[in-house]
């Protein structure tokens, strides 16, 4: 008898005819026969028991390996829609204040078994994110698709790409990872079914390089498509013309990566390059490939381009910014008669707006809010007028909104404002560099003007800031009357186009393509105050990185746990892969180290280099100041290793400093300070990948090659702040 691993034998006397021909029940052949029947049986529960656990913690490793942390960030991002100014997609009949300019209601093609796909579509800045949060979530959604489902079980997932996030949040692997985490969190069973590598006969262990490969994704998400027979999917997809092709931009020369702004359509005119135009088709063939499924719908948005003019020509589709003149109305009334409640002739204002805004959402925000500022500031009904009869009616363009914003800025303020400006889109070119895996998010407010300070002082003999600053942990609430006085910074000298407190971005993609256009650039900023190298931007980045760090509590380790652990017992030092459960907050460390690998990468020279040198010093020193109980004097060189106790595992900061070292001479041991703890020859990295990074790097290439991506030190599991 086969039990489990074990083969048990037993003996019957007799020949193979008579060894199941028993005189009666009491024959001992018939007890020995009966008794491994009976073992049998009692077995098979047990064992399928053990298998079924075993089936349940892998499929929990996939799940775990598949999600991400900013995998619902953009979602939640999105402007809730004001009041009801979206009800009316869900409208059987359109009113006289929206359109009937659609031929196929959006409504009846939720409940209908005809197209698969439905295409919104609209102007830059009408809507279309905050119409398809709208959607996604209402609940006349969902009973509109349970017509559609029937008896079948009905499943929603959705996705929102992000241009402006990491690479997750606009690529095809960010979208397959979270529609499959979101389908298969419902569906358990099918797990095994889109991933049967890591459940057959000899699994093999899940890893993130094995799961999010572009090819075991795709093949997983076909897979599960096919094996929900009992089941129905909906898809809503946001903001396709927001996707990139991640994977693909080394393939492009800087040329064709270039925005160009010479389209003939205004949605053209934002600005494409060849890059971005080839993301486009991939996506739209990608979404196309599910056409003809029965079991799934797809619901998608994206501006009028060209390229998905052409590929979804013929779809049933609704053209966003026709419907929006009595939302637009709504809206403007609401906020006025609240904001603005002694504004004389509001109808008039209104409708003003309405006309004016050609259906552009984003547009009537922005004007709504100029008006509700001049009414505060005691402007007359005339000088309102004025103001608005004077706005440009498009958003972009030398002559368009953004640029008018920009030129209310106070000339005093500009220098400042391109700094800012220059900080917030360098940490997105370090992002999506490829030389280092992407940021943790984005800059938070008072690490954004500690490095638009730059990294050196001004006047005297321009010592380090990072150096002089003083360690002073507190927690973000602390630290309120500090950022709630730089949000009032930020607006008046970046015009509202940036916004934002944990984390800073422009307002919308628009307002990020309208700052990349070097003629705007140039005639808002003539006379350059900002940073005039990418050094000087590194520096700034990383200086403003390890002072914030100076002022995080939320970083220092919780000494009260870890002593109440270390009595029961527990590990004294952090030896997993999973970061530190004593520390609330890794970010900030994530991206110092970051922006550190990234700027070694740079070719300094004379002071530039010597600065870098001291400032990674200095981040070893804060790292240090983090990782000791509270009250605990720094020693020199450390009591402890805290790359080993935060992360898991030590040694990248050791290598990166023994890359910046590599030419000057070895420090003597009275002046050898905080972080020289790691290889003296062919360092290399090896820090705790990320669960998106390990896809990319099997293993840590040599950092004193110059030829390495930077291993981020945190895992991807970790959300922080």
């Amino acid at each position: 008898m086969y039990d489990g691993f074990n083969v048990r034998q037993g003996a019957i006397n007799a020949n193979h005819m008579d060894m199941v021909r028993f005189a009666s029940s009491q024959d001992p052949g018939y007890k020995k026969t009966l008794g491994f029947l009976v073992e049998l049986c009692n077995a098979r529960p047990a064992a399928q028991q053990v298998v079924d656990e075993r089936v349940h913690k892998r499929s929990d490793k996939i799940l775990e390996l598949l999600n991400f942390p900013s995998i619902n960030e953009r979602e939640l991002a999105i402007e809730e829609a004001y009041n009801d100014t979206c009800t009316w997609i869900m409208d059987d009949r359109p009113s006289d204040k929206t359109s009937n300019r659609s031929t196929t209601r959006f409504k009846s093609w939720l409940r209908s078994n005809s197209e698969s796909i439905f295409w919104i579509s609209g102007k830059a800045g009408c809507g279309k994110s905050t119409l398809m949060k709208f959607i996604y979530q209402h609940e006349d959604t969902a009973a509109a698709l349970a017509e559609w489902a029937g008896s079948k079980k009905l499943i929603k997932a959705g996705y929102f790409f992000l241009d402006r996030g990491n690479d997750l949040q606009k690529s095809r692997e960010g979208l397959l990872r979270s529609l499959l985490c979101q389908i298969l969190g419902e569906r358990r069973d099918l797990v095994p079914v889109a991933f049967p590598t890591f459940f057959g006969s000899v699994p093999v262990p899940p890893t993130s390089a094995t799961i999010n490969t572009w090819e075991s994704l795709s093949r997983a998400f076909d897979a599960v498509l096919k094996g929900l027979t009992d089941s129905k999917v909906c898809l809503f997809i946001d903001g396709l013309d927001e996707y990139r092709m991640v994977e693909r931009m080394h393939e492009y020369t800087p040329e064709q990566l270039d925005i160009i702004y010479d389209g003939t359509k205004e949605d053209e005119s934002w600005g494409l390059s060849d890059w971005i135009v080839a993301g486009h088709k991939d996506i739209a063939e990608l979404v196309l490939r599910f056409k003809d499924r029965s079991n799934t719908k797809i619901c998608l948005s994206s501006r009028e381009l060209n390229v998905f003019e052409q590929r979804f020509a013929g779809l049933p589709r609704l053209e966003v910014h026709h419907y929006t003149a009595g939302p637009i109305e709504q809206y403007c009334e609401g906020r006025l008669s609240k904001e603005a409640p002694g504004l004389v002739d509001r109808d008039r204002f209104v409708s003003t707006i309405t006309a004016k805004s050609q259906g552009v959402f984003l547009w009537v925000r922005l004007v709504v809010d100029m008006l509700v500022d001049g009414t505060a500031d005691g402007n007359t009904p005339s000088e309102l007028w004025q103001t608005l009869e004077s706005l440009p009616g498009r958003l972009g363009g030398k002559n368009g909104l953004y640029m008018r914003m920009m030129q209310n800025v106070k000339a005093k303020y500009l220098p400042e404002a391109e700094r800012l400006f220059q900080i917030v889109m360098h940490w997105h070119f370090i992002s999506q560099s490829g030389r280092v895996f992407p940021l943790r998010g984005d800059m938070d407010i008072i690490t954004l003007f500690l490095a638009e300070e730059g990294h050196r002082e001004t006047g005297g003999n321009g010592g380090l800031r990072a150096k002089r600053e003083k360690f002073a942990p507190e927690t973000w609430d602390g630290l309120r009357p500090r950022w709630t006085e730089r949000e009032r910074r930020l607006k008046s000298r970046c015009g509202g186009l940036l916004e934002g407190c944990e984390g800073v971005q422009f307002m919308h993609q628009t307002a990020k393509e309208f700052m990349s256009r070097e003629y705007i650039w140039n005639a808002i900023f003539p006379r350059s105050n900002g940073f005039v190298s990418t050094a000087a931007k590194n520096l700034a980045i990383l200086s403003g990185l390890i002072r914030r760090l100076k002022c995080c509590r939320e970083v220092t380790l919780e000494a009260q746990r870890i002593q109440r652990e270390e009595s029961r017992g527990g590990p004294k030092q952090h030896d997993s892969d999973a970061p530190n459960p004593h520390v609330a907050d890794y970010r900030l460390l994530h991206n110092a180290l970051l922006v550190a690998g990234h700027t070694a990468l740079d070719h300094l020279e004379g002071e530039d280099y010597d600065d870098f040198e001291q400032l990674v010093d200095e981040l070893d020193a804060t790292g240090s100041y983090h990782a000791l109980p509270q009250g605990t004097e720094i020693t020199y060189p450390p009591r402890r290793d805290w790359e080993k106790i935060f992360f898991g595992r030590s040694g990248w900061l050791g290598a990166l400093l023994d890359k910046v070292r590599k030419e000057r001479p070895a420090r003597t041991e009275t002046d050898h300070y905080i972080g020289d703890h790691g290889p003296t020859s062919s360092p290399s990295i090896h820090c705790p990948q990320t669960q998106g990074e390990r896809n990319s790097s099997a293993a840590a290439p040599n950092i004193a090659s110059g030829r390495f991506r930077t291993v981020s030190p945190v895992l991807e599991g970790d959300r922080g702040r």
